[in-house]
């Protein structure tokens, strides 16, 4: 199936090569004669879609920061089967330099701003949906499209149960207290250890995103969730654009929503933590 799409558009002989992609898509680098290609691929009623969203990502990173996401070439699709066709990235150890020039360039995209808080549509944050409606306030966004849509998720999942999930207008009104508002800026949105890369001369390259306009302490806590990140990243970051004050205090409250994903993707060795955090803040 894959080398019948790709015939469409490739037609030179070429190589189809296996590689490391996650766990959502299968991915392949393809060779044909003196070009690289990164092909991810998946089937499923959403994978076009999927895929879309995706290319929509890469190209305002690419819009925030020149050349700190790979270029995405196309999308083809046949139905259920969607193949994207990616710049191929040869990536290299994660050195000091690296960190460096992540935390840097994450620190620009994020002074990358906008009117209001989410995104013209929905996107996907591994295989799960995720909700981008547009709203005047940080508070508003995240109880709105980040945490309650994962909370109903767990609950209809039978993760939670209805006792455990607090209302919207709690959530609002604790948030609201919390939360310092920032200008909205443009966030990865899932910005974990495995989401970045380093391909030489100390450059860094962001790739998998789950964009909106949100708030910068999102990509921040993710970071730190399963590490990967070392302490030039933080302090390139903090050179470039200072985080507010206390934003050590809020990871865990920002990393609800990621360990709420976890939760729903992987089951119930998350809801501890989702627990823990839910409690110390929503009583």
């Amino acid at each position: 199936m894959i080398r019948n799409l790709l015939a469409d558009i490739i037609r030179e002989p070429f190589d189809l090569t296996p590689v490391p992609g996650g766990d959502i898509n299968e991915a392949f680098l393809v060779t044909s004669g003196d070009q690289e290609f990164f092909i991810k691929y998946h089937c499923g009623s959403y994978a076009s879609d999927m895929f879309d969203k995706e290319l929509v990502g890469l190209d305002l990173i690419n819009k925030a920061v020149p050349g700190f996401a790979p270029q995405a070439h196309s999308i083809i699709n046949d139905g259920d089967h969607a193949l994207l066709i990616m710049e191929y990235l040869k990536a290299v150890h994660k050195g000091s330099d690296c960190g460096l020039d992540l935390g840097q360039r994450l620190a620009e995209m994020h002074q990358y701003e906008s009117e209001h808080y989410g995104l013209e549509s929905g996107n996907y944050i591994g295989s799960l949906t995720q909700k981008n409606d547009y709203a005047d306030s940080i508070s508003e966004f995240m109880a709105q499209s980040r945490f309650q849509p994962q909370l109903q998720m767990a609950r209809d999942r039978g993760y939670l149960i209805k006792s455990e999930i607090p209302s919207l207008d709690r959530m609002e009104r604790v948030l609201n207290e919390i939360i310092p508002e920032e200008k909205p800026c443009l966030v990865h949105g899932d910005l974990w250890g495995g989401n970045y890369l380093c391909v030489g001369n100390g450059k860094a390259m962001i790739i998998d995103p789950a964009v909106a306009y949100a708030h910068r302490e999102l990509d921040i806590a993710m970071s730190r969730l399963f590490g990967g990140f070392d302490d030039k990243f933080y302090n390139s970051y903090n050179d470039t654009y200072p985080l507010a004050p206390g934003w050590e205090n809020r990871i865990d409250l920002f990393q609800l929503y990621y360990l709420l994903v976890h939760l729903n993707l992987f089951g119930t060795s998350y809801k501890g933590s989702v627990m823990r955090i839910l409690r110390k803040y929503f009583g």
